[in-house]
């Protein structure tokens, strides 16, 4: 399963949700919890198959402040993922 998280809040719950080979994908405002300086940056640290989008960080100007445990996909790595993961569900 796919998650896309576009809002921070919305982290705990699907956090408390993903199985080791889900993928988390962070868009809009979910973006700056990719920083290793954001509160919710400790909820993401224990699963590696999280991405954030590129787009969504220079629309912020948070391209530098993504922590390199983060994987940087951009819209094309995004359609990747939809891809690979048959499901997906948006938050």
């Amino acid at each position: 399963m796919l998650y896309i998280v576009k809002s921070i809040d919305k982290l705990p719950l699907v956090i408390s949700l993903l199985q080791k080979e889900d993928a988390l994908l962070l868009t809009e405002a979910a973006v700056y919890a990719a920083s290793e300086r954001s509160s919710a940056f400790s909820l993401l640290s224990e699963h590696s198959l999280t991405y954030v989008l590129s787009e969504d960080l220079a629309a912020r100007g948070w391209s530098e402040k993504a922590s390199p445990l983060v994987k940087v996909v951009d819209m094309l790595g995004f359609v990747e993922l939809t891809e690979q993961y048959k499901q997906s569900i948006t938050w």
